[in-house]
C-alpha cells in the first residue's frame, strides 16, 4: 500500500508547489520534469498511487505518457493538469483512461479533491488523514422543529 503521488511537469515551480501541497496532505510526492524520467521510475519498479501529469511538454506530451503507462501495464490513476486547454484534449484523455482533466488554474483543493477521490477507488491505498478539517455543511437546520 503506497501514498506515492507522481508528478510529472516540465514546469520546475510548478512541480515544487504540487510536491509541497501533495506532501502537506500526508501524501508522498515523486517529482518528475519530463515523462520519460516517470516512466523510467515505474519500470524500475518504483511505485505509486497516482500521477499528476502536466499534457503539453516538450520532450513526450502527457497523452503519450499516459498511453506508453497503459501499455506498459501500470493502471494507476492519472489526472491531467493543463494550462493549455484546447477543444478535444479532455475527450482523448478520458478516451485513454484519464481519471480527470482539469485546468491549472483550480485551486489545489479542487486537485486534491480529484486526487482523493482517484486513490480511493484503487483498492491498495491507504489514504493519509485530511491535513484540513472538512468543511461544515452548507446548511444545518435552526432548532428542533426546524425544516418540519
Amino acid at each position: 500500500m503506497t501514498n506515492i503521488i507522481i508528478i510529472v511537469d516540465d514546469d520546475a515551480l510548478m512541480r515544487w508547489s504540487l510536491a509541497t501541497n501533495v506532501e502537506d496532505e500526508g501524501f508522498e510526492p515523486r517529482a518528475f520534469g519530463s515523462g520519460p524520467e516517470a516512466l523510467q521510475y515505474l519500470a524500475e519498479g518504483g511505485d505509486a498511487a497516482a500521477m499528476l501529469l502536466d499534457w503539453q511538454m516538450p520532450e513526450m506530451d502527457g497523452i503519450t505518457v499516459l498511453r506508453n503507462l497503459r501499455r506498459q501495464g501500470h493502471m494507476l490513476p492519472v489526472i491531467f493538469l493543463t494550462g493549455h486547454t484546447q477543444p478535444g484534449r479532455r475527450e482523448v484523455a478520458m478516451a485513454c483512461g484519464a481519471a480527470a482533466f482539469l485546468d491549472k488554474g483550480k485551486s489545489f483543493s479542487t486537485v486534491l479533491h480529484y486526487l482523493r477521490l482517484a486513490v480511493s477507488e484503487t483498492d491498495d491505498v491507504d489514504l493519509p488523514e485530511p491535513a484540513t478539517p472538512p468543511l461544515p455543511p452548507l446548511y444545518e437546520p435552526a432548532g428542533p422543529h426546524a425544516g418540519k
